[in-house]
């Protein structure tokens, strides 16, 4: 939702604290699929490797959000921190519930969240795959790539 209007000057196109707040759920999700994680230890790394690997972008990604919607370098900062911090809430909120469960659920909802971001990259994905004429069919090997690097590393995990 980038918009040519800054925050201050536009009424309707307001998209620095919004971007905020759902990329803080989607920090508290990710949290809890990692605490839940630490109860299935040989999951832990590979769930840790993809937090790390697409928080650095989405990091990224924030912050350019919220510096185009004129913020201050101080409240960029600030909000970045808060939303660092939701990881280790979803965490813990996610590794203390998980503790509670029956270990069958524990696997029913490590599959669940683990399907839920694949449906949600891959809608987000495929559609900008086809934007491009020139670029498709290459971007559909990187998507495919990616899958295939995704199905060996399970391979590893299997016991």
């Amino acid at each position: 939702m980038i918009h040519p209007c800054r925050e201050e000057t536009c009424e309707f196109h307001h998209i620095g604290f919004p971007a905020f707040l759902g990329f803080s759920l989607h920090n508290v999700v990710d949290g809890i699929a990692l605490g839940t994680s630490f109860l299935v230890p040989h999951l832990t790394a590979v769930v840790f490797v993809a937090l790390i690997a697409h928080h650095i972008p989405t990091s990224f990604c924030l912050a350019s959000i919220l510096k185009a919607g004129a913020h201050t370098p101080k409240k960029i900062l600030l909000l970045l921190t808060i939303f660092a911090l939701m990881v280790p809430v979803g965490a813990l909120a996610g590794y203390f519930t998980a503790l509670k469960w029956d270990p069958y659920f524990i696997g029913w909802a490590i599959a669940f969240s683990a399907g839920t971001f694949i449906h949600i990259a891959t809608c987000d994905l495929l559609p900008e795959i086809h934007k491009l004429h020139e670029t498709k069919y290459r971007n559909l090997g990187y998507l495919i790539l990616g899958l295939a690097i995704i199905g060996a590393l399970s391979l590893l995990v299997k016991h």
